[in-house]
């Protein structure tokens, strides 16, 4: 039961609340709300931990792809050259094809920081040379990407015109 405490100056009558029964009562809820952050904070460690294996997962798998579409890239450099032998370009394209073939090793064996830090350095260095190079990789992109893509036929002029 609560008391009663009467205040003779103020003339004001204030319940006292039990404390035994209302303390237990917050212990209770605050045990509870302390196992909960615990349950969800575990959670979110293993969920971070989850997302972290399928991230690497992810960038291990681009980075074969990557070192297999630059394997590719420069054995077509490299039969390119052989076809061009008259050609004063033909010894340019094979060492360029054995240059884009270091470089897929490289990205294949070297982890993601250590090929940001490689083409930062690069691009510093070689500023015009990473521009070029970026723009070269982008045409063929487009070119690979254009021919690959299913073609899509455009209808007749006048077709399904009554």
């Amino acid at each position: 039961m609560t008391d009663l405490n009467h205040n003779s100056q103020s003339g004001v009558t204030a319940r006292r609340p039990e404390t035994t029964g209302q303390t237990n009562l917050a212990t209770q809820a605050k045990d509870v709300a302390t196992g909960v952050a615990e349950q969800a904070a575990e959670q979110a460690k293993e969920v971070g931990a989850q997302l972290v294996m399928q991230a690497k997962s992810l960038v291990t798998q681009r980075q074969t792809q990557s070192a297999d579409d630059l394997r590719e890239v420069a054995k077509a450099l490299r039969t390119t050259s052989q076809q061009m032998t008259a050609n004063m370009a033909s010894p340019l394209m094979g060492k360029a094809a054995e240059q884009i073939d270091n470089a897929a090793e490289f990205v294949r064996h070297a982890d993601v920081t250590q090929v940001k830090t490689a083409v930062v350095s690069f691009a510093k260095r070689e500023p015009l040379l990473f521009l070029g190079g970026a723009f070269t990789l982008g045409i063929l992109a487009a070119r690979f990407l254009k021919t690959s893509a299913p073609s899509i036929t455009s209808p007749t002029p006048g077709a399904g015109r009554s």
